[in-house]
């Protein structure tokens, strides 16, 4: 007997598959009859669909090799690597919002920007 996922995630990472997830999220088509009250396999069919669709974009701009799509394990492992490193990012950003740092021209010196306020008053009629 074969895995139930796997048949999922083979159907959902079919051209035919992944060109019917695109239409319906442009124009809006169904992709199945109810659209409430869906099953559980309907669920994990739409978020293999979801996950292959971002791994056939990051391959299509390249920030991913093509080999990524070869197996299993790649998939899942790039996947962990794009959320661990979306961290990374996310934390990295926050920190910068906290702290500005500019570079001057000497480039082995940073230095904090200065912090700045908005005011905001009304005008006297």
């Amino acid at each position: 007997m074969e895995d139930p996922l796997g048949v999922l995630r083979t159907l959902a990472k079919s051209n035919y598959y992944q060109t019917i997830y695109g239409s319906c999220k442009e124009t809006g088509l169904k992709i199945f009859e109810n659209t409430t009250d869906l099953t559980f396999i309907q669920l994990w069919f739409l978020s293999f669909l979801s996950i292959y669709s971002v791994l056939n974009m990051d391959v299509a701009i390249g920030d991913a090799p093509e080999k990524v799509l070869e197996d299993v394990i790649y998939e899942d492992a790039y996947l962990h690597f794009k959320k661990k490193s979306g961290q990374k990012d996310y934390k990295k950003k926050q920190d910068q919002l906290k702290n500005p740092q500019r570079i001057s021209k000497n480039k082995n010196e940073v230095e904090t920007a200065p912090k700045s306020k908005w005011l905001f008053k009304r005008a006297k009629d």
